[in-house]
């Protein structure tokens, strides 16, 4: 499968889930003070399957899914839905959100491979060089997590891209085909059905603490975080190669670490490093050749 040129309506998609979920990471770190990450998640996703329901069955001539690929959806909506996001949100608690958000973006690492595999994508010399110089910048920021023995963090928050990884496998091999809408709304309404269950299994209740702050992260992260993002998400994944879309999502951590060093106002040598390393890897890898 070959590369796609970035157009410029790539590129506004592209900032615009940026911006979007950036801003749901630190609605969920604040939604997570009031609730438990199964909870949390379960209630986020059940909300935006509602929705996402509701808006399919008013609109109409969607192309329905065959038997075949029913399994499929399943598996996506566990792998994206169900255990990306509570795997994520677990691992926030182990580290600060600034790193979390960075090892969950590993997911050029498993998507290159995985695609190289599955899909026969080709990497030229430039994009391999933008994989290892954003890789590089992974090693630099988590290296002093592993000196302080994280591992289980960081191991959970691994395998959150891992399960990324696999779903836009899924989705992209099987799935790219059917329309948006249809597809979007049934693996968010089988994730969360899946949050559910884990949730009542493991917390043995939906625990939820309503405030403002909390309501109004839960909305955030159900239409904006959820909804609309997953709309734009499942777009770029059929118009863009599995790394391609993969490395731009880099942009993401690069937000939260900006936004980390503006409020704090301290940044270590490390941490800008690492930075300026997944900086270049982004341009090499989404540069047009």
């Amino acid at each position: 499968m070959k590369t796609q040129s970035l157009c410029s309506q790539h590129i506004i998609l592209i900032f615009t889930l940026i911006f979007i979920w950036s801003g749901g990471w630190f609605f969920t770190k604040t939604g997570l003070e009031s609730s438990t990450p199964l909870s949390f998640n379960a209630i986020r996703f059940l909300l935006a399957a509602a929705i996402m329901q509701i808006t399919l069955n008013l609109t109409p001539n969607h192309k329905s899914a065959s038997k075949r690929h029913w399994p499929v959806i399943i598996a996506v909506g566990i792998f994206q839905t169900g255990l990306m996001f509570s795997l994520a949100s677990f691992g926030m608690m182990q580290t600060n959100l600034t790193k979390t958000v960075i090892l969950v973006y590993t997911t050029p690492l498993w998507a290159s491979f995985l695609g190289w595999h599955f899909l026969n994508e080709k990497l030229d010399k430039t994009q391999w060089a933008g994989l290892l110089l954003g890789l590089t910048g992974i090693v630099f920021i988590i290296l002093p997590e592993i000196k302080l023995g994280k591992i289980f963090g960081i191991l959970i928050l691994l395998a959150s891209a891992l399960s990324w990884s696999i779903a836009n496998l899924l989705f992209k091999k099987y799935l790219s085909s059917y329309d948006k809408l249809y597809i979007g709304t049934w693996q968010i309404t089988i994730g969360a059905v899946f949050l559910l269950i884990l949730s009542i299994v493991i917390d043995k209740e939906i625990s939820f603490q309503a405030s403002m702050n909390s309501i109004i992260s839960l909305l955030y992260v159900s239409i904006f975080g959820s909804i609309i993002a997953f709309s734009i998400w499942f777009h770029l994944v059929t118009k863009l190669s599995l790394l391609q879309s993969s490395m731009v999502t880099l942009g993401v951590p690069i937000t939260i670490m900006a936004a980390d060093a503006i409020q704090n106002e301290n940044m270590s040598s490390t941490l800008v490093t690492g930075m300026l390393c997944i900086l270049l890897g982004i341009y090499f890898a989404i540069k047009n050749n």
